[in-house]
């Protein structure tokens, strides 16, 4: 469920039990967003000094609540005769479109994230090469939204269980995620952004591709539009 849906919970809830289990859950989700902007503003370059200024707290309280999660993970010490997977972190645009797709998920009634999810979440990003390359080629949220739920009726759509929820990722969203991890390290980078999932995404054989596909777009023509964008980013 949205922050949305769970703020309109949260003020005229059913009852007193039921509006704190939704005040709950909306600061529990509040706190995962703030997680991610800080997260973005950090790794941006910008002082912890303008972070704390902007979540209305001191310096060293900003700095205790979330530098401990922004440290870099310890180098791993290869194992004998085996190469050392690179260390990927996954960006916070990236987190926020994984959790952007657990709530299409879930409010779609699926059983499970699949890769059609995974380009809704993309889709609801308001900034980044990757939602404007959609953008750009006239994929709305809307419409692709309901190509989505469409495909939730459809009898060959591979399902990971009948008892899946909106944390069960399916295979095809796993493919996504293991190609775009692909995709970064083929690019030198060492954070998983969002135009890595995009690409992943065109890479897996999934129902999202199978959307784009009925809004008149080839794989191609998505993967050209995302890398002129990237071009003219580039200094």
């Amino acid at each position: 469920m949205g922050l949305l849906d769970l703020a309109q919970r949260a003020t005229r809830p059913d009852s007193p039990i039921e509006g704190l289990r939704a005040v709950s859950e909306l600061r529990s989700g509040l706190e995962g967003l703030e997680a991610d902007y800080v997260d973005e503003a950090v790794r941006s370059g910008l002082p912890w000094s303008r972070v704390a200024q902007a979540l209305g707290v001191s310096r060293q309280a900003a700095h205790k609540r979330h530098s401990r999660r922004l440290r870099p993970a310890p180098p791993e010490t290869p194992s004998r005769g085996r190469a050392r997977t690179p260390v990927m972190m996954l960006g916070a645009s990236a987190r926020r479109v994984v959790r952007f797709a657990r709530e299409e998920c879930e409010a779609l009634g699926h059983p499970g994230v699949g890769s059609e999810h995974l380009l809704l979440g993309i889709l609801r990003c308001r900034e980044g090469v990757a939602v404007h390359a959609l953008q750009d080629l006239g994929v709305s949220l809307t419409v692709a939204r309901s190509h989505v739920e469409r495909l939730g009726g459809d009898p060959g759509r591979a399902r990971s269980s009948d008892h899946g929820h909106a944390d069960t990722l399916l295979p095809t969203a796993r493919g996504v995620l293991e190609q775009s991890l692909g995709e970064a390290v083929r690019s030198g980078s060492d954070r998983l952004d969002v135009e890595y999932l995009l690409r992943g995404l065109l890479k897996e054989d999934g129902a999202a591709v199978r959307v784009l596909k009925q809004l008149g777009l080839s794989g191609t023509a998505v993967e050209r539009r995302l890398s002129q964008l990237i071009t003219s980013q580039r200094p």
